[in-house]
C-alpha cells in the first residue's frame, strides 16, 4: 500500500523537528566543547584563546583561578601575571581589553569579584574610556556586546551555543594542539618595535584632528558619570578588596599632541585625575598612583611603540611602585600631578619640535 504524502501541516511538523533538533545538536556540542570556556575551564584538551576578549573574557572571569584581577585597555595588557604574581604574593588575571570603555571594564571587575575570592584590584586608568557614554559597549567580529555573557544564567546563552562562530571555534579547537603560552595571549609587547625612530615617524605623521572635541562639556559630564556608577559604587560594596588604580605614563608627546589639538580636551584629562581623588580619598582600601609626571619615563621615546604606549618593562616598573609610596596620590600632592604634565608640555613647541 502505497504511503500518503505528506501535507504541508505534517511537512511543516517535521521540518520544525529537524530544524530543533539540528539547533540541539549545535548547542551540545558547543556547550560540550565550551572554546571560551564560558561555563569551566578547559582541562580535557588544549584551550583555544580566541581575540575576541569581550567574548572569552567572561569565562576566564568565571572559571580560572585568582585572587588578583588587572582591569584596564590596552595599557594594561602588559600587566604580566607571572609579575604581578611576583610582587604581591598572589595569583593574577589579567582581564584589560584594547579600546574598552568604563562600562565594560566594571562588568568585568564586577563578575570577576562576585564569582571569585578577589583580594586585590589594579585598575588602569585610561582617560579615553572615561569619556564615552556610562552605557557605551562594543561589538566584534562575533557580533554585537555579548552581555548574556557577563552572568551565570545559562538561560540566556543561546546565542553563544547557537552561533556558527561558536561551532567553528569548536571545531579549532578540537584540532588544534599547539599549547597555547597564555601570557603572550593576553599581551602585545612583543608584536611591536619601540625606540626613537619609531616615535620620530609616528610623531611626525600623527593626525590634526585625533583628539578634536564637539562637546568637551559633555566629555566631563560623562567622566564623573563612569567614575560614580562604576568605580566609586563598586570600591563602596567591596571595603574587603584593595583597589589600585594607575595614571599610565603616556609620552610627554602624547600630551603635547592632545593639547595642541583641544586644550580641553587634556584639560580634562587632567580633571579626571582631581575628581577620581575627590571621589575615593575617603576610603581606606583605595591607592592611586600618578605616573604622568616621571619625565625619566615619558621623555624617554626610546620605550614608546606611540605617543602612548610603552614598553613591558614599565608596566613591571609601575608594579613594582605599587608596593611604595613614591608616586601615591594624596591630598598634599594632587595638585602637583594635576598640573606638573601641562608645565612639561607648555616646554614643547608642536610647530618646531624635533628629536
Amino acid at each position: 500500500m502505497m504511503k500518503q504524502p505528506l501535507n504541508a501541516k505534517q511537512f511543516s511538523v517535521l521540518f520544525l523537528l529537524g530544524l530543533a533538533g539540528l539547533f540541539f545538536c549545535f548547542a551540545a556540542f558547543n556547550y560540550v566543547v565550551d572554546p571560551l570556556q564560558n561555563y569551566r575551564e578547559t582541562t580535557w584538551f588544549q584551550p583555544l584563546y580566541s581575540k575576541e576578549k569581550r567574548y572569552q573574557y567572561p569565562g576566564f572571569a568565571k572559571n580560572k583561578t585568582y585572587d588578583t584581577v588587572v582591569i584596564g585597555t590596552s595599557m594594561s595588557e602588559n600587566y604580566l601575571a607571572s609579575d604581578v604574581d611576583s610582587i604581591f604574593h598572589g595569583q593574577t588575571l589579567n582581564l584589560a581589553m584594547s579600546g574598552a570603555s568604563a562600562k565594560e571594564e566594571y562588568l568585568l571587575a564586577s563578575l570577576a569579584i562576585n564569582t571569585r575570592q578577589v583580594k586585590r584590584v589594579i585598575w588602569g586608568m585610561y582617560y579615553t574610556a572615561f569619556t564615552f557614554d556610562h552605557n557605551k559597549v562594543s561589538g566584534s567580529r562575533m557580533g554585537s556586546f555579548p552581555d548574556y555573557l557577563y552572568d551565570t544564567d545559562l538561560i540566556n546563552d543561546y546565542p553563544y551555543l547557537l552561533s556558527m562562530d561558536t561551532v567553528n571555534l569548536s571545531i579549532k579547537t578540537i584540532k588544534d594542539h599547539q599549547v597555547p603560552d597564555f601570557e603572550t595571549f593576553y599581551s602585545w609587547y612583543t608584536d611591536y618595535k619601540y625606540g626613537l625612530s619609531v616615535m620620530r615617524q609616528k610623531w611626525n605623521s600623527r593626525s590634526p584632528n585625533t583628539y578634536t572635541r564637539k562637546n568637551t562639556e559633555k566629555e566631563k559630564i560623562n567622566i564623573e558619570e563612569n567614575i560614580d556608577k562604576y568605580i566609586v559604587e563598586l570600591v563602596r560594596k567591596h571595603p574587603e578588596i584593595d583597589f589600585y588604580f594607575v595614571h599610565p605614563p603616556q609620552s610627554i608627546l602624547y600630551h603635547v599632541n592632545v593639547y595642541d589639538q583641544d586644550p580641553e580636551v587634556f584639560l580634562n584629562s587632567m580633571y579626571l585625575k582631581k575628581y577620581l581623588f575627590e571621589q575615593l580619598e575617603k576610603y581606606p582600601q583605595v591607592k592611586i598612583f600618578d605616573f604622568q609626571s616621571e619625565s625619566s619615563i615619558t621623555h624617554n621615546y626610546s620605550l614608546y611603540k606611540d605617543l602612548a604606549h610603552y614598553n613591558v618593562s614599565i608596566n613591571k616598573f609601575i608594579l613594582e611602585q605599587l608596593k611604595t609610596s613614591q608616586y601615591l596620590v594624596t591630598k598634599d600632592n594632587l595638585d602637583y600631578y594635576v598640573s606638573e604634565p601641562l608645565r612639561q608640555l607648555q616646554e614643547i613647541d608642536p610647530d618646531t619640535y624635533t628629536f
